[in-house]
This record gives structure tokens, sequence and C-alpha cells, in this order.
């Protein structure tokens, strides 16, 4: 009776540990997760307040919306960038080969299979809303030069050229 009860408790606890199998889209290509992505937008962060979790929920202001529709003001949560050590912030305009080389980005899997992102107030990221989350989804952007944002629209170029 003690190995039943002691086997159905082991059970039941597995429901703590989560995500022991990330979704593809966490690390889909960078191809992929703009084909697939409805909305992108570049957004600045005006404001942080308390979500009802572990998460910080920061207020956006949409500055440009590069595919889909965007709401002028939306909400996400993440993480301070400012309490977080070694924050990447925009790998350098994204030109580092950290960024490139190793799937990296610009957020935090917490373990939850979903990734967030770092955002600083007063910052611009380019922002895929509305999908699932992927470790790019959230990459601060500092200028019209940065690599990343200029990939992402000539990616959504291609793909609409190919539509018509």
């Amino acid at each position: 009776m003690r190995f039943i009860l002691f086997t159905l408790l082991l059970i039941a606890n597995l429901n703590v540990f989560a995500c022991t199998v990330p979704p593809r889209t966490l690390l889909q290509s960078d191809e992929d997760l703009v084909s697939r992505s409805p909305n992108i937008a570049l957004a600045k962060a005006q404001r942080q307040g308390n979500s009802d979790n572990n998460y910080v929920k920061f207020a956006f202001n949409t500055v440009e919306t590069i595919k889909g529709k965007v709401p002028k003001e939306f909400y996400l949560e993440g993480f301070s960038a400012k309490e977080t050590e070694d924050s990447p912030g925009d790998f350098s305009g994204h030109k580092m080969p950290e960024f490139w080389a190793f799937s990296a980005g610009n957020s935090i899997l917490p373990g939850d299979c979903n990734a967030y992102g770092l955002f600083e107030i007063g910052k611009t990221y380019l922002i895929f809303y509305g999908g699932p989350t992927h470790v790019r989804s959230f990459e601060q952007i500092s200028s019209k030069d940065d690599v990343w944002l200029n990939v992402v629209k000539l990616l959504i170029e291609r793909e609409e050229h190919w539509k018509n």
C-alpha cells in the first residue's frame, strides 16, 4: 500500500517539472520565425509594473509596424534588463558573432516553454507580437542600421515578393 501511495505521489509531482521538451518554435530558423509571425513591430518600452507571477509587466508604444497589425499600445511580460546580469543589449547592432553563431537573443527561458524579453524603459525593441515566442522575439534595436532589423525587413520583402 505504501508503495502504491509513494508511486502516486511521485507521478502527481511530475507536473512540477516544467517544459521537458521545448517547442520547436523557440529555436526556429530566422526565415521560419519571420514567415510564421503574424505581427512584427518596432516598439518602445514606456513603463513597467507588477505582474501576477514572477515576471515584470512592460507597456510598449508601437513606433513602426513592420508586418501585420500591432496595437498602438500593448503589454508584455518579461524581465528587467537592468536587474539581469550579463544582459546582451543589442549585440553591438547585432554584429557580434555570438548572436548569429549560437541562436542567441535578448531573452530568458525560465522553464515554462516560452521566451521572455529583457527590457529597459526608454529602449526600442523589434517585437514579434501575437505568435509563439522565440529566443529572438524581443531584440533591442538601437539604430536603423541594426543588422537584425535589416535581415527581418529583407526576409519580409522576399516573402511578399513570392506571394505576388
